[in-house]
This record gives structure tokens, sequence and C-alpha cells, in this order.
């Protein structure tokens, strides 16, 4: 069994991480991806009641009965929101009840922008630990530095099991105008640092990096399809094109999905007039059709989107369109498989109901949601791991025995395609596990690999990023874990140390320069997926 695999499914539904930078490490020590899986958002648009008087009254007269004849002491909202979450929970695994805390943040997440002090984070060992400064941001004003680590907020301690994302994220927000007062450890030093920070508007990226992958080859890696990813696209885009680039890898591995319009928009630069995007379907929902406007920059461009097994909603998208359109190759693994439409609706106390109401289908008209059974949302998100048991994800034969050959559509030139959910590639390239040993699986779930390049980049600030040593780095780390009463043997070392030495480099590269780019350069060194994309 894959730990690596496992770990990330047991933390799937938890929150991510609120900047693509953080996600980005997410995706190494084996935090996946969670509340914001696989969803497309529609225009909002108004609407009427769908529950008939007779209906509204029965439910309205259960919460009175309850209220007022119950043995014990309920709190009406809280009965309110069990109900709605019953009702949505028997529809289809999509449709959910969102909180006003959450409605918030998730709203600030998609818009690109927020409030707050400007950091990427993680939690190791029961303390906040400074990923990165976002440039521009109050704590770059401030002085905060990658690797440090927030023990205080406000003067009351800040560490603990307790502390989660989601505490974190709601004690660092903020209005705009606040302060917050943090207490700093840096580096080997005891002594806490005080530093105030004047909360401010925080920009996110949903575009993690670009950067020119050979000669001729731009890489553009997209976390998830926000409100500004569109500009984020066009402006990479541009940048590469001046430094010659002809043909791009679309890297959307991982990317849970996003806003319907800025995915729609990045298709559109790739395509000819009135080639179709996506269409929309459902019960009470006519069909809609989004096509090309013939008025993209990238229509003569060679084209190559990666994808994976979490590859979801939008990313699909993008890449049933470049397939169903034969303008360019998927390669990967068969995406996650989730085609159906939210559309948010707000209700009034400032919480949200986001309802399935269509279908997505290919241009081919293949439906891209995965099958599912009402009620059973466990067994669907099981379904990912279900393929790494299966070998699906590991052997290229049994990838094949697992295609729908029932569901057969085909291209715009005809090519065979087949349905019965997700987008399966042109081209496979296997999940990697020959590196994986068990002592690769404790450091990397107890999060050694990450902290340990933040050590070592804290005592060596200053230090040009291209002049880390890889094989210092490994050595380091081996003595470093094995002070941490890890059982290192020699032949896990031998099997998992090339990758854990690129890690490394790369955490340390980031952590000394700040560049995400410089980042993905060593991250995806080796990456097999890449290198298909490259030669083909």
């Amino acid at each position: 069994m894959d730990n690596k695999l496992a770990a990330r499914y047991r933390l799937w539904r938890r929150m991510r991480l609120w900047t693509p930078i953080a996600a980005s490490v997410c995706v190494v020590i084996g935090i996946a991806i969670g509340v914001m899986l696989a969803r497309v958002e529609m225009p909002e648009n108004s609407y009427s009641s769908v529950i008939g008087d007779r209906d509204a009254s029965k439910l309205q007269d259960v919460i009175r009965l309850i209220s007022t004849s119950y043995a014990d002491e309920v709190r009406v909202d809280s009965l309110t929101e069990m109900g709605i979450v019953g009702l949505l929970r028997g529809l289809d695994p999509h449709s959910v009840y969102i909180n006003t805390e959450e409605t918030r943040r998730v709203n600030e997440e998609m818009a690109g922008s927020f409030s707050g002090i400007g950091v990427q984070f993680d939690i190791l060992e029961d303390t906040v630990r400074v990923v990165a400064v976002i440039h521009g941001g109050p704590s770059e004003r401030a002085g905060l530095q990658p690797g440090d680590r927030i023990v205080t907020v406000d003067d009351s301690v800040f560490t603990g099991p307790e502390i989660d994302e989601r505490k974190v994220m709601k004690t660092l927000r903020g209005e705009k105008g606040t302060k917050a007062r943090l207490g700093i450890m840096r580096g080997g030093d005891k002594e806490v640092y005080t530093y105030e920070i004047i909360r401010g508007d925080v920009v996110t990226k949903s575009i993690g990096c670009y950067y020119m992958a050979d000669r001729t080859t731009g890489y553009v890696k997209v976390h998830e399809f926000t409100a500004t990813t569109y500009q984020e696209f066009l402006t990479a885009i541009n940048i590469l094109k001046k430094k010659g680039a002809r043909r791009f890898v679309i890297d959307l591995r991982d990317n849970p999905g996003g806003y319907l319009d800025a995915v729609t928009a990045m298709a559109n630069e790739f395509l000819d007039e009135d080639e179709m995007i996506v269409y929309a379907e459902g019960q009470h929902y006519p069909r809609y059709e989004y096509r090309a406007d013939g008025q993209g920059i990238c229509k003569d461009a060679e084209v190559k989107v990666l994808v994976n097994e979490f590859s979801a909603s939008a990313s699909e998208i993008f890449a049933a369109a470049i397939q169903d359109n034969d303008r360019g190759e998927v390669i990967g693994r068969r995406t996650f498989g989730k085609g159906l439409v939210q559309q948010q609706f707000p209700l009034a106390d400032g919480s949200a109901v986001r309802l399935t109401v269509a279908h997505f289908y290919s241009p081919s008209g293949r439906c891209i949601q995965k099958p599912y059974t009402r009620g059973r949302v466990a067994d669907y998100e099981k379904e990912v791991f279900d393929r790494f048991n299966n070998g699906e994800l590991t052997d290229s034969t049994k990838r094949e025995a697992a295609e729908d050959t029932t569901n057969i559509y085909h291209t715009k030139g005809g090519r065979l395609v087949y349905g019965g959910g997700g987008v399966t590639p042109d081209v496979f390239v296997a999940r990697d596990t020959s590196y994986w040993s068990r002592w690769m699986s404790e450091v990397n779930n107890k999060g050694m690999i990450v902290d340990y390049a933040y050590l070592y980049a804290d005592e060596h600030r200053g230090m040009d990023c291209h002049e880390v040593d890889g094989e210092e780095l490994l050595k380091g780390f081996v003595a470093y874990v094995k002070g941490k009463g890890v059982e290192t043997r020699k032949e896990d070392v031998a099997r998992s140390g090339a990758t854990v030495k690129r890690l490394l480099r790369a955490y340390v590269t980031r952590s000394l320069s700040q560049d995400e780019a410089e980042f993905y350069k060593i991250f995806n060194e080796g990456d097999a997926a890449i290198a298909v994309a490259l030669k083909r």
C-alpha cells in the first residue's frame, strides 16, 4: 500500500492551506485536497422556493414541536442546520451546506484576496511555522522571515495540539487595520521576538509558478481556478512567449477546480472559433454551451496537459476541451470525475447552500461525473483510493482494464475516447512508488523533511540558493532523524535518499530565495509526466 497516498486520503477532507504556495507543500507532505475539492461555481441568479407550502409547513411544524415539547434544552438553529445537512446528504456528494464563517472564508479565497497578516504557514510539532512571506503584504513590511515560528498571538500562547489550520486562519486573518501582536522564535534562538503587524489586503495567486522547462517549452502550474486565474495566466503566457516559448505544458495535477468563468476563459485561448469548451444541462437547467471565440493567443502553440487522480471539476473541463477538440495531449492518470455543476445560494444569516443544478459534459458528449450512490458519500470519496488498491494508478494493463469501453465517444478528429467518469489521458504515466519506504513514510508523515529544510535555511541565511549541496543536506538530515529516534536503515536511505535529497533542496531553495519558480524547478526534477510531455 502506498503510504503517501493513504496519508493524503486520510486528510483529504481537511481544509486546504490558504495559499497556492502552501498547497504545493501539501502535495509533498501528505496534506491533500479538502473542503474546496472539485467545485465549479456558476454565476448567482435569482431563485424561488422549491419547497411547497405543505412540505415547508411540515418541516416548520416538526422543528416547532421539538423546540416547545422536547424533554431537554435544544438550540433551534442547530436543529435547522442538522436538517439542512441531512437533506443535502441524500442528494449527491457535492451538494452541501456552508455555515456563515466558512462561506466568508471560501468567498475570500476564491476572490483571490483577503485581509490578514500575509504569510503562508504549516503546522509542525504543534507549532505554526511560516512557510513563506507574501510579497508586498503586512508581514513582509514588518520583517517576518520564512522559517519563523509563531509561538504567541496577542500575548497568548499559540502552540499545542489544539492548534489547527482553521484556528490559525481565524486568528491571523481579521479586519483591515487591526493589529496582531506576534511572538516569534527564529532559527536556534531561544529568545522570543515581538512583532506588531497591522492586518491589510493580501493577494493570493492561483498560478503557482511558470518557467521555461526547456529552450522552447513554457511550464505553467495552476493550483486552482479563482477570480484572478485568467489574468494570471495571460501574464504567465506573455512572459514565457517573450522568453521563446512556442509550446506549453499546463500542469493541473492536484487542482481541485474552481470558477467556471476562469477555466472557460483559459481554454478559449487555445481553441478555434466556435469549438466547444463544455456544456451543462440539468432537470431544471436548459442546455447551455460554452464555445471559443477564436481570439485566443495560444491557438498555434502546441499544448500538453498534465492531470492525475486529484485533478477535478474545472481541471477536467480544461483537459477534456483540449482532448475532445484534438487540440493537444492529456498526460498522466484518469482524473477525479467531478462533473456536477454547483450554484451557491446565499441564505439570510450569511450561510449558503451549494446545490447541484446540472451536469457538465465534454465537447464529445461525455459526462465528466463518475457514478455515485445517493447517501454513500464515504464510498464515493474512497473511490480514488480504491484505484490504487486495484492497480489502476500504477499498472498500465490494469488501467486499460478499468476503462469503461461501453461508453464510447469520438473526438472532433474521430479518435475514440471513453466515458464513465473523469478524463482518461492520451498518455498514461503511472504513479511512482519505487522510492517509497517505511523510513520515508515516517519522516514524511511527521513533517521532518520540511522541518529540517527550515532549520538548515535558518542557519544559512544569505547563502546563494544555487549553492545548496544536496549530499550535505541528506547527510545532515539522516543524522537529524536518527537524533529524533527514527530507525534509519541503509537500504531505506538507498531507496528513498534521492527523493528526500531533492525535496530538501527544493524547500531550502524556496526558503532562501522566496522564488516559487526556483522551488518548482527542483521539485519537478525527474518528474515522469513532465519528461513525457517534453519528449512528445
